[in-house]
């Protein structure tokens, strides 16, 4: 792997909230049909369905915003992860390489072993918190490459034991 290297959160994230988003704005459009094909849709309730669906969108085009800010970018140091939980509130971590202990990763579901993606968990030495992001792409080959470069900055190297009958 190429140091400098950022991993961005995995693109199903922007499909399901995108999904999520216009399913949900859709439902006051559904209202509106529903009483104007009754007849009992009147000025108010029609601006106040309509002002619903424009607030779930904008509400929709945030989360999407905030899905995108956050990263984990690999360097010749270490790892430095920023994580967005909404507009005002970020989490950031940094370790060095050294301070690695275990790289965990986890796919909860069908969809993120269809589509390759999961949540990585990295414990480290001396610091307060786990590094930890969701929605991560390709999580085994960010594991591998993470356990890697913790290896070779501690100048453990991976040995692969082989037993023989003498």
């Amino acid at each position: 792997m190429k140091l400098p290297a950022t991993i961005y959160k995995s693109w199903v994230g922007y499909l399901w909230i995108l999904f999520v988003g216009l399913t949900v704005a859709a439902i006051p459009w559904a209202g509106i049909f529903m009483l104007g094909y009754s007849g009992d849709l009147d000025e108010t309730s029609f601006w106040m369905l309509v002002i619903t669906s424009i607030l779930v969108l904008v509400v929709m085009v945030e989360r999407l915003y905030v899905y995108n800010l956050s990263y984990i970018t690999l360097t010749k140091d270490g790892i430095k992860a920023e994580n967005w939980s909404s507009l005002f509130y970020q989490v950031d971590a940094e370790t060095e390489w050294v301070r690695v202990q275990d790289v965990a990763i986890q796919t909860n579901n069908l969809f993120s072993l269809l589509f390759s993606f999961g949540t990585v968990t990295i414990q480290t030495a001396g610091t307060g918190q786990d590094m930890r992001m969701t929605m991560v792409p390709n999580v085994e080959a960010l594991r591998d490459a993470i356990s890697q470069l913790a290896d070779q900055a501690t100048g453990e190297d991976s040995v692969e034991l082989s037993t023989t009958n003498a």
